[in-house]
């Protein structure tokens, strides 16, 4: 299946990214949305099928740690964005990737998530 991110945070936030008013409401660091998209990918692992996301958080390399722990392999996006992806995913430790995606499921604002992501970062 695939995940569309930019949709999906649009649903789970009740907020449209494209609306001035409520755009700041709708981010890919939300805690709710990273436990849908967690939930989504383990009840597809459950029923055999992989997973691939697209949208603004698979280009964002500051949330492939959090993806490839919760077991995402595929991912879309735009051409321009694959090889700094490529270079995070590469240097990335899959027991460290499931540390931090723990980690952060506990957090309950956006811009807490945002700075441990930050924090964790490869340069």
């Amino acid at each position: 299946i695939s995940l569309g991110t930019n949709d999906l945070g649009q649903y789970v936030m009740a907020a449209d990214r494209m609306n001035a008013k409520v755009a700041h409401l709708s981010s890919h660091y939300e805690p709710a949305l990273l436990k849908v998209l967690l939930e989504a990918v383990q009840v597809a692992k459950e029923n055999g099928l992989k997973v691939s996301v697209c949208g603004e958080m698979a280009r964002d390399t500051n949330v492939t740690p959090l993806l490839i722990g919760m077991g995402i392999h595929t991912f879309s996006m735009n051409a321009l964005g694959v090889p700094e992806f490529k270079w995070h995913a590469r240097n990335l430790n899959m027991s460290d990737s499931k540390k931090l995606l723990k980690t952060t499921l506990e957090l309950k604002e956006s811009a807490e998530v945002k700075a441990e992501l930050k924090s964790h970062r490869k340069k």
